[in-house]
This record gives C-alpha cells, structure tokens and sequence, in this order.
C-alpha cells in the first residue's frame, strides 16, 4: 500500500538569516492507492487558486488491472478532504504507467487538465490509435467535453500561454518530409504542440530543432510570458550504446547472480534549451523556431530508472 501525502509548508525569511526556515503547518492523507513497485511514480499534480482552494488530478491504478482512473477533487486549505464519492472520476481508462497527469489554474480561475489514456483515440485524421493525450477544462465546477489532442502515450508536459494550454512531449517521427511514412524504427524526438490561432480546442506540432541524439527524455517544460520564451530541459541518452551492452553487461537477475553495475556512459546527458520564437506574439506557432541549447551535465550517466529532474525560473 503505497499512500499520497500533501504537505502544507510555511516559508519564513528571517532577516538577516542566510537560509529559509520551513515550519509544517499540516500533513494530510490525499489518497490510498494499491500501486504496483514497478512503476515508481504516483501520477498527480495539483494548484491552489486565488480563493485558497486547492484543485488536484490524480491517476489511481485500479487494483489487478491494467488501467487508472483519473479523478479530479477540490478542497479548502486547511478544509478535509472530501470522500471518494464526492470526487469526480474524469476517465476510467488511463495509462497506468503515465507519469504525464497535469493541473493549471488560469487567471480566471479555470482548472487546465491534461492526462493520457488507453483506450480507442480518434486523432484528428479520423486514425484510431490504442492510447492519447486528453485534455479537459472545469470552469466553475463544470467539465467540459474530452478533447482528443495528439496520439500516443508519450511523457508529457503542460503550461498555459495566455490562458490556453500548450504541450511539450516526448515522440517519435514516423513521416518523412514529403508526408510518406517511414520505415522503422522511428526516430525519435521532442515536440512542441500549440492551440490553433484560428481554430478552438485544435492545435499545432513542430519537432524540436535540437542536436541529434537516438533518443530523448523530457524532464521539464516551463513557458516564460513576459519574453514569450520557451524552457524544456531534456535527457540525451545513447541508446546505441546501452543497446549494445546491455546483454553482456546486464544478465538476466537471479537469487545468486551478483550485481552489476550500470555501463559507464549508457545513461543521460542532462540539456537545457530555450526558444524566444517558437510562437509569435498572437501566440501562432512559427514553422521553424530555433532553440539555442546547453549542458547541464555531460556525465551521461544519469540513470534512465531514476530521472528526477526538474527546472524553475
């Protein structure tokens, strides 16, 4: 039994004093969940809007099968949390191994939530694929209906640019330039979706722009209004590499076999890129935004099982 915790925290700032004090003000039980050790993160994300009243999204794996539901619930601070009936269930079917559960709140208060799913998607095409990310509003405790954003179960990360939700995902390309499809294995890449300037609840993709690799990992999207810049920070792994040694560095596990250690280089390279013209001014998604990219850590030996990254301004 694996349980959710939120922890209200009081930040201080003594004058004078060269480090901030943290006072815990309350420790609450958020929800119990029967999840699986395999799948080391508990989906969920949450936002406190100006009224104090914290919005939360949760995925809940439903126990001996291979889904969650995604489920939405609302508090005061410093209020209970309401009971299970009183939370609203958004969709039965998502990913169980989605780590990709988002919640903003906007300047009008509404909730922006986003979440994958495995079931029947249709993606704009009229294509069904097996899994997909949704996103939903709540306005003033209202749903609004599914909407179907981009296929495919891809880590995901969400932010709002003048009250409209745009994604950072990690993909594959399967079109070549000239619209055919590819022969796999498919490359892989990041990719920017943003809402249509022209049409509601539609949007745009461009890959990324960014120095080649075999393979990536989005650990952090984070959109910057007042200089209209984009932030991602992203691993770079040599999956070549690791492919190549895996079977010979890495046996199959016994009660007795011995441990071995993780190939020295066969990890992550940690970037950070950022784009100040990935969208215009009205927000319009540019054709081919440049991203000017450093890095972080050149160790490449950031373990792809535990990837806790994050990135603020």
């Amino acid at each position: 039994m694996r349980n959710l915790t939120l922890i209200i925290i009081l930040i201080g700032l003594f004058q004078g004093a060269a480090n901030a004090e943290l006072t815990l003000l309350k420790e609450q039980l958020f929800t119990e969940s029967e999840e699986s050790f395999l799948r080391r993160t508990y989906s969920y994300d949450f936002d406190v809007s100006s009224q104090a009243i914290i919005h939360a999204v949760y995925s809940k794996p439903v126990p001996g099968e291979e889904r969650s539901q995604i489920i939405y619930v609302t508090k005061a601070v410093g209020g209970d949390w309401p009971g299970d009936g009183q939370r609203t269930i958004l969709e039965e079917f998502g990913s169980r191994e989605s780590i990709s559960t988002w919640i903003m709140l906007d300047t009008d208060g509404v909730a922006h939530i986003s979440y994958i799913v495995r079931r029947d998607f249709v993606d704009g095409n009229g294509t069904v694929h097996g899994s997909g990310l949704v996103y939903q509003r709540v306005d003033n405790g209202v749903l609004s209906k599914k909407i179907n954003v981009s296929s495919g179960s891809f880590h995901t990360r969400m932010q709002l640019n003048n009250n409209l939700v745009v994604f950072a995902r990690e993909t594959e390309i399967f079109l070549n330039a000239d619209g055919t499809i590819r022969e796999p294995p498919f490359p892989k890449g990041l990719q920017l979706t943003v809402p249509s300037a022209s049409a509601k609840d539609v949007w745009n993709k461009v890959v990324l722009d960014l120095p080649a690799a075999v393979d990536y990992r989005l650990t952090n999207f984070v959109y910057e209004a007042q200089r209209n810049r984009y932030h991602i920070a992203y691993g770079d792994q040599n999956a070549v590499f690791l492919r190549n040694t895996y079977l010979t560095t890495n046996p199959a596990v016994t009660p007795e076999s011995a441990l071995v250690p993780f190939p020295s280089g066969a990890g992550h390279k940690l970037w950070y890129a950022f784009s100040d013209n990935a969208t215009d001014a009205q927000g319009k998604l540019q054709t081919k935004p440049s991203w000017k990219t450093s890095i972080i850590d050149n160790s490449g030996n950031i373990s792809e099982n535990e990837f806790w990254t994050d990135l603020v301004l």
